[in-house]
């Protein structure tokens, strides 16, 4: 199975996610911020990233950015999420740039597992 980054400063949902996609066999990793999930990504093995899009204060962009930059190779396997029902205009310029997905919270599950699956395990 994969192994996934999830970054959201939430903790509460941390442990939800760790736990729902490790009964589904996927080692997940977790992250409160910015500079912690680039700490895992520079250090771990990780076949996708689910990242939320504010991160405290620090923005799930930014995170995207070093992605881009350090671990290219990631680009395509990145989902956002965000709790928030619509998305700031400056934010949804940002997502459409960026092509990737968004998951609104609280999750639907099965299309979190559904996405988590299209990332190969390598």
């Amino acid at each position: 199975m994969s192994t996934i980054l999830y970054a959201d400063d939430e903790l509460a949902i941390q442990r939800a996610i760790k736990s729902l996609l490790g009964r589904k066999g996927h080692t997940v990793l977790t992250a409160s911020s910015v500079d912690e999930a680039c700490a895992l990504l520079a250090t771990n093995h990780v076949d996708g990233a689910l990242i939320d899009i504010r991160l405290g204060a620090d923005s799930g962009f930014d995170l995207y950015e070093w992605i881009d930059m350090h671990r290219p190779e990631l680009r395509d396997h990145v989902a956002f999420v965000t709790g928030d029902l619509a998305l700031e205009p400056e934010a949804q310029r940002t997502v459409d740039v960026y092509g990737r997905p968004v998951l609104t919270k609280p999750f639907d599950f099965s299309e979190l597992e559904r996405l988590v699956r299209e990332w190969p395990a390598s």
